[in-house]
């Protein structure tokens, strides 16, 4: 039997006992109050045979004495109000319990299920995945292997040189074995807690050598995979025992939980956006570069000109020079004709 059905029924148990307690108080009080009545009835009729008698000291003190049989019951009346009120607090409590052991059943019954089961872990590790990560960078139900059926629940997408990587995540819960092991616990029977923590490393060893098999497979994968148990409860025992070591030494599986898938999905992301910075660096320098080869045969062209110009230039003085003097000699030979 569950160890959370087993604390339910313990606790409605001890509220019906409280229940009868409350019960036998209220009757316990209802007796007392006859008794107080017929006091008080018993003294009016004393107080009327003394006033009858004309005993005024006698009247006084049986005033007294009524008014104080007064007073106490109505404390006893408003203790009882109390009383009734708290009784009708644990009716509630009763009812409320009673839908919480129902409710434990309905789990019971779904996690008792091995198809359900994976669907619970399926959609708590679909629910991590959506919080941390963007639909681009997550794949679900990844053909690993060509010509397989054997496709896994979901994987994260890896941005590579070419083709992206996938890393692959299978969601476990082997709830019997777990189950069965914290009865042991309960039990406090060293050797049948020994037996199932076996059987429950066992369980996550077939599991981890099944998801090494079917989902890494380089360079499509990268050379590990991850197994998702969908409680920190099951991740602490796998822990604990030292399979989730001995599954990453054997067969290259990353064991998480919630709390953790969180962490790495995380870390995950941080390199992500590295890896943009990193494109977009390498995207800025090749602009860079082509900007360069650019100004290189600018440059290039524009020494052309320069040469050009400068040839232009020599030629100019020089055509500036030769004409210059020529024209002066033939101004000499003219002011000399003129002079004869």
């Amino acid at each position: 039997m569950n160890a959370g059905l087993l604390f339910g029924i313990a606790v409605i148990f001890f509220l019906l006992l409280f229940a009868v307690a409350v019960l036998l108080i209220l009757k316990k009080i209802s007796e007392m109050t006859n008794i107080q009545n017929e006091t008080i009835f018993r003294v009016k009729e004393e107080l009327q045979n003394e006033a009858r008698l004309g005993s005024k000291q006698m009247l006084d003190e049986r005033k007294q004495v009524l008014e104080v049989v007064n007073k106490a019951n109505l404390m006893m009346q408003k203790e009882s109000e109390r009383i009734s009120t708290q009784f009708t607090d644990v009716q509630k409590g009763i009812g409320e319990m009673k839908g919480l052991a129902g409710e434990v059943g309905s789990l019971k019954k779904i996690l008792s299920n091995v198809k359900r089961r994976g669907i619970l872990g399926e959609t708590q590790l679909e629910n991590i995945l959506s919080d941390v990560l963007s639909p681009s960078q997550y794949k679900k139900d990844v053909a690993i292997k060509e010509n397989s059926r054997e496709n896994v629940e979901f994987a994260i997408v890896l941005p590579g040189k070419d083709e992206e990587v996938l890393i692959a995540i299978d969601s476990k819960f082997p709830a019997e074995m777990y189950e069965q092991l914290l009865n042991a616990y309960s039990g406090g029977d060293k050797n049948e807690i020994k037996m199932h923590q076996d059987k429950f490393v066992k369980a996550l060893k077939n599991e981890g050598k099944s998801i090494s098999g079917k989902y890494i497979n380089p360079p499509v994968t990268t050379d590990f995979a991850m197994m998702f148990l969908p409680f920190e409860g099951l991740y602490q025992e796998a822990i604990t025992l030292g399979a989730a070591e001995m599954l990453q030494k054997e067969y290259s599986i990353v064991v998480a939980g919630p709390i953790t898938m969180f962490a790495i999905l995380n870390s995950f992301l941080i390199g992500f956006k590295t890896l943009e910075v990193d494109r977009k660096s390498s995207e800025v320098w090749r602009a860079l570069n082509e900007v360069k080869t650019e100004f290189s045969k600018f440059d290039e062209a524009l020494s052309k000109t320069a040469k050009h110009l400068d040839t232009a230039t020599k030629s100019l003085n020089e055509l500036r020079t030769t004409r210059t003097n020529q024209l002066a000699r033939k101004l000499d030979a003219i002011e000399e004709v003129d002079d004869r």
